[in-house]
């Protein structure tokens, strides 16, 4: 189960600061299999719970950011092709 960042409860994410970019932040800091579950909780502010009620583990929340990203750029495309 994925969740959307307006569900998410966290002091970070409500400060604006996005899934993709908290993990951007850490992977600036340190390669990904060094990054934890806990590295993730502590930057966002939240709890064990709240996050595997949400997660499975990291490697879910990288398939979320990858998806989002992924979107990002699908948008701009499918605009350019409706035009054409």
């Amino acid at each position: 189960m994925r969740l959307t960042e307006s569900r998410l409860s966290s002091p970070r994410l409500k400060a604006g600061v996005s899934r993709r970019g908290l993990m951007i932040e850490l992977l600036r800091e340190k390669r990904y299999d060094a990054i934890t579950v806990q590295d993730l909780l502590d930057r966002a502010g939240i709890g064990r719970s709240t996050f595997y009620t949400h997660y499975f583990d990291k490697e879910d929340v990288l398939a979320s950011v990858s998806e989002q990203m992924l979107e990002l750029f699908r948008k701009p495309l499918s605009h350019r092709d409706a035009g054409d």
